[in-house]
């Protein structure tokens, strides 16, 4: 692995660590502002940008907000004691988490493949031009040109 390969690689978990910085963050400042109903929204946010970097940065980020889902907006709050009550939202959250990670993961993969074939039908295309030009060629000389079908 050459040195920019780890340096992007290095960003981009540092870019879904300040993601979900980010996102916990908004909420606690705006947790006075926001219902309960959309208590863990933003987390689902910074997930689906960290997943589109890559699936560590994906896993990074549905642990570390599946973490701070926990301590600090799970009953009882700022600890890490689970109330049974309150174990099926840790339980949804972790689960659409891991659902939104596959997505994207899966997405990803989809579209790397769609670029290769993408590149692939440029890198054909170009040399049947080149073919045509080629065989055109003569044509420049009094001859008739003969143009690959």
């Amino acid at each position: 692995m050459s040195w920019a390969d780890a340096s992007k690689r290095i960003w981009r978990y540092l870019a879904a660590a300040a993601f979900v910085g980010c996102a916990l963050g908004a909420r606690l400042l705006l947790s006075a502002y926001v219902g309960s109903s959309d208590r863990l929204a933003p987390f689902y946010r910074a997930i689906l940008g960290s997943s589109l970097l890559g699936l560590g940065p994906g896993a990074l980020a549905v642990v570390s907000s599946l973490l701070a889902v926990w301590y600090f907006f799970i009953p009882p709050f700022w600890s890490f004691a689970v109330d049974a009550g309150a174990l099926p939202d840790l339980l949804v959250f972790a689960l659409t988490a891991a659902l939104l990670l596959a997505i994207c993961e899966v997405y990803r993969r989809e579209r790397a493949v769609h670029l290769r074939d993408y590149q692939l039908f440029r890198t054909v295309q170009e040399i049947l031009s080149m073919a045509v030009w080629i065989r055109a060629y003569p044509a420049a000389r009094g001859k008739s040109a003969q143009i690959l079908p």
